[in-house]
């Protein structure tokens, strides 16, 4: 049987110091391997103290400007933000975008400006994705695939599989359907295979496969732990990212995230579930390596 290797990335890293301690504790309590780092948002630099606890995290940069103040001054970045000089949230960022109205140039010194402050924090980066799958919109995505051959870094593509047969039944499966999330799943699916083409041809690396707790639990509603379960036992070979989004709520996390105080006790259940001890014995018994974005570096070069 071809090798199996699991990247459970928990996005998010410096949102709020709950999600930070979140972070951690299911790193080393659970199977997450890997982290991103927001470095506009409130907890960065208790972030930066808990990194230096767990020198084995791997942690990237989850490149954000749709949410909170960006790290550049206002005047650098003015097509970006709004009257408060707050980025603009997503919805409005995309038809702004779209409006011709967002200043590519800005987007890419913005994203720099990030990357680098995490460096200058004494970080080494392992791995580049984005706050909301921004980066997937084409024009953003040729921003950041520039950034990550400058600073050699592998990215991750989000083309997660949605078949009709890993519903855990007809309920689930059309409000799927009938949901946003068909739409941009298609739609990143698409964009992800013409972006493995580009990642190929200028040497980043990138993982095989894709899954996400969120997808998870729209497969199965009632029960995200037995969802993950399945998508687990079923991995396709070659290397698959797991994002998940561990946290503890706090009236800041609530928000911050649009679910608000729903959104935030999910990610108290993400905790408690990436920390079972049956899920590294299910990974165990399926033959499932866990490893980094450093592997696939390393496997590159």
């Amino acid at each position: 049987m071809a090798s199996r290797e699991l990247i459970v990335n928990a996005d998010e890293f410096g949102l709020t110091e709950g999600v930070n301690h979140g972070i951690v504790k299911v790193h080393r309590q659970g199977i997450v391997t890997s982290t991103t780092m927001v470095a506009n948002e409130h907890a960065f630099e208790h972030a930066i103290e808990l990194a230096k606890q767990v020198p084995d995290l791997e942690i990237g940069v989850h490149l954000n400007v749709t949410h909170g103040s960006p790290v550049l001054p206002e005047v650098r970045v003015y097509s970006l933000v709004d009257d408060d000089g707050l980025f603009h949230r997503r919805g409005r960022f995309l038809q702004r975008m779209v409006a011709g109205r967002i200043d590519l140039v800005q987007v890419e010194d913005e994203f720099r400006a990030q990357i680098e402050k995490v460096v200058e924090a004494g970080l080494r980066p392992s791995h580049l994705d984005s706050h909301e799958s921004i980066y997937m919109y084409p024009a953003i995505f040729t921003v950041l695939a520039r950034l990550a051959r400058e600073f050699r870094l592998p990215v991750r593509l989000q083309d997660e599989p949605m078949s009709r047969a890993a519903f855990a039944g007809r309920e689930a499966y059309l409000r799927y359907v009938s949901s946003e999330a068909l739409l941009k799943n298609e739609v990143m699916k698409m964009l992800s295979r013409r972006y493995r083409v580009l990642l190929r041809d200028w040497g980043i690396p990138t993982t095989d496969s894709f899954l996400s707790t969120f997808n998870c639990l729209r497969k199965d509603p009632d029960s995200l732990e037995r969802a993950l379960t399945r998508e687990l036992e079923a991995l396709p070979p070659g290397v698959t990212e797991l994002m998940v989004h561990p946290g503890f709520s706090d009236s800041l996390l609530e928000s911050s995230l649009d679910g608000g105080h729903e959104a935030a006790l999910l990610r108290e259940e993400e905790v408690r579930i990436l920390t079972d001890p049956r899920l590294r014995e299910l990974l165990e018994r399926c033959e499932v390596r866990l490893i980094d974005y450093r592997a696939l570096t390393a496997a590159v070069a």
